[in-house]
């Protein structure tokens, strides 16, 4: 029988772990997968979620355990700045201090956990798996110290980071490859081919008696085995392990994760959540009870993992509404992972729902039919209550040809392909699932997308749009509007006149700014920027970005240009340009048109001849 997925939380820490258990897995290795969990937990107090799946299958007589997991790649100067950003003890100072200045992987680049890479705020939450932990069933655990020492073992790998590569073991390097130096404090990068043994170190004065495992032979040949791993140290979870060999967790093993970004509790006490904004129950005091409108909208959050949030509303027997939680992936908020519920008028479920639409979209919807007349609740929860973070709640009674009689209308429309146009007041408007084309009127409206094709234009007014889960064109008209994309490939998200905000969707997006000031933003896929006239500031996401420029543009900023992760520099064809460096920023200054590009905090001598080119007029 497989156990139920579950969420494992600790109280005074923000590190909530939910664990999926495959065939094969027991009570006792559950118990002991928990067990390394809250240790863990009772160390570190870092707020976010991490998805474990656990797996117990034949490893052959070679391994006790392995895992897998995802990575994101970044460049030496973000990884650094990133360290530094989030040290917070006297050990992280003088580790990051003592960093190499210049970049030892030579460009090529580091790898990271995508849980790390969560950690350090250079992704945002999500819902995937983090880390695929395996032990052997062939060896005969007793579920104790053994087990709870090599499952620690394998999560400070796929989630903390304890990981090293010197690019042997995989092409990019990882930051524990940072901290490796010689019994006299010199760094050393050979992963063992000098015949040198290399220890864990802060920097060069401050040398531990714990030796890396040196998995390259002199004679140059690789063992497979881990670089991160200490050699030869029975009974530390960080070195070799298995049944009859429990490992333990020691203080300098403690001292690797806290240098790797990670918050101790015995620095900055256990973690204490921001106060609760509403009541998580029909009973509950101690927050107030929500109170949503009919057509309306409420944005609020989870606090912590295991916090839920009610409203009260007053639905109609016979009448059917539809109501939403929306996080990350709607861009309501940046909740994962959403779970919503319907109760009536004593408490009891009527409906729940926890992803729209099941693997593409986590956020929830509920379609129902009110059997009386009374006050019902929707309850705003997370997955198996396994997630913190903001979100947008909202219900709407569902129509099918919706014809707007006045101004300021709630428009819905059906599974249908439906036309739904806006008047001259602050309109709401919300597709269906089928193709559909949403027109705001005059007013500042908001229009939002769903799981088929939508075709939206605010026209006039500041007006707030956000794609749905399928193909999106977002247009803003008018005014100065914020615009998101949604979950469809190649979305066109286009300002058009006035000052705009815009953001990617999940997919590769085209951004354009249009006329106007405009603060554009990437998302995870590889995005098109184009901040057209005006002055723009343009901020990519953690996809390969290519920025467009013309000889027409403003001066628009780029701050976070990274030629390492992909971003690259387009201009049209026959652009005349020169390029120069002005302070700590590269500078592409077009000749006759008085627009410029600056690229904020970028090295024009550190970026090779292919950074930026001229586009072809078929692609632009």
């Amino acid at each position: 029988m497989t156990l139920p997925t579950e969420a494992v939380t600790l109280a005074g820490s923000g590190l909530t772990f939910i664990n999926y258990y495959e065939d094969g897995v027991t009570p006792a290795y559950r118990a002991a997968a928990i067990a390394a969990e809250n240790f863990l937990q009772s160390q570190f107090t870092n707020q976010l979620t991490v998805s474990v799946d656990f797996q117990f299958s034949s490893l052959g007589q070679a391994d006790s355990a392995e895992n897998n997991f995802s990575e994101v790649n970044l460049s030496y100067q973000t990884l650094v700045s990133e360290l530094r950003s989030h040290a917070t003890t006297a050990n992280d100072d003088i580790a990051v201090n003592g960093l190499p200045a210049s970049d030892p992987s030579g460009g090529v680049g580091f790898d990271i956990p995508q849980a790390q890479a969560v950690m350090l705020g250079l992704k945002a939450q999500g819902n995937a798996i983090d880390d695929v932990v395996t032990l052997n069933s062939d060896l005969n655990w007793t579920f104790g110290q053994d087990a709870i020492g090599a499952i620690d073992h394998e999560l400070t790998e796929g989630v903390f980071g304890r990981i090293s590569s010197l690019g042997v073991a995989e092409t990019r390097w990882n930051t524990l490859d940072l901290f490796r130096f010689t019994a006299s404090g010199v760094r050393d990068y050979t992963g063992g081919s000098d015949g040198v043994t290399t220890f864990f170190g802060l920097d060069s004065n401050d040398v531990s008696n714990l030796a890396f495992h040196n998995s390259v032979s002199t004679t140059g040949q690789f063992d497979g085995q881990d670089l991160g791993d200490w050699d030869h140290t029975v009974g530390d979870s960080f070195g070799p392990g298995g049944p009859g060999s429990p490992g333990t967790v020691s203080a300098t093993d403690l001292q690797v994760l806290d240098i790797l970004g990670w918050n101790p509790t015995n620095s900055s006490g256990p973690f204490t959540p921001a106060p609760d904004d509403y009541a998580s129950s029909l009973t509950d005091t101690s927050a107030p009870m929500g109170h949503l409108a009919i057509g309306g909208s409420i944005s609020a959050a989870l606090q912590e993992a295991g916090d839920h949030d009610w409203f009260a509303v007053q639905l109609q027997a016979g009448d059917t509404y539809t109501i939403n939680e929306i996080g990350a992936t709607g861009h309501g908020g940046t909740l994962a992972d959403p779970f919503l519920e319907l109760h009536d008028a004593s408490g009891n479920v009527v409906a729940s729902n926890d992803d729209i639409t099941d693997g593409t979209d986590p956020d929830s919807r509920i379609v129902y039919t009110a059997t009386q007349s009374s006050t019902y609740y929707v309850d705003a929860g997370a997955f198996v209550d396994g997630y913190a973070g903001s979100y947008t709640v909202s219900i709407a009674q569902t129509g099918g040809q919706v014809t707007p009689p006045g101004a300021g209308m709630v428009l819905t429309g059906t599974g249908g392909d439906d036309s739904l146009v806006g008047g001259a007041g602050n309109d709401t408007i919300t597709a269906g699932s089928g193709h559909n084309v949403l027109r705001g009127g005059q007013g500042d409206d908001i229009i939002t997308g769903s799981s088929g094709f939508s075709d939206m234009n605010g026209n006039m007014g500041d007006d707030t749009i956000h794609g749905g889960s399928g193909s999106n064109w977002v247009v803003g008209g008018q005014g100065d509007d914020s615009l998101v994309g949604g979950g469809g490939f190649q979305d066109i998200v286009l300002g058009n006149l006035g000052n705009d905000t815009l953001h990617a969707g999940t997919e590769a997006n085209v951004l354009r700014g249009g006329q106007g000031d405009d603060v554009i933003v990437g998302g995870p896929g590889n995005d098109y920027i184009s901040g057209d006239l005006g002055n723009d500031t343009e901020t990519g996401g953690t996809g390969a970005e290519l920025f467009h420029g013309s000889q027409n543009i403003g001066e628009d900023l780029i701050t976070n240009f990274d030629y390492a992760k992909g971003d690259r520099v387009e201009l049209d064809p026959g652009t005349q340009f020169t390029l120069s460096q002005v302070g700590a920023n590269t500078v592409v200054e077009m000749t006759g048109g008085g627009g410029e590009m600056i690229l904020q905090n970028v090295t024009l001598s550190n970026l090779p001849s292919d950074w930026i080119f001229e586009g072809t007029l078929s692609h632009l």
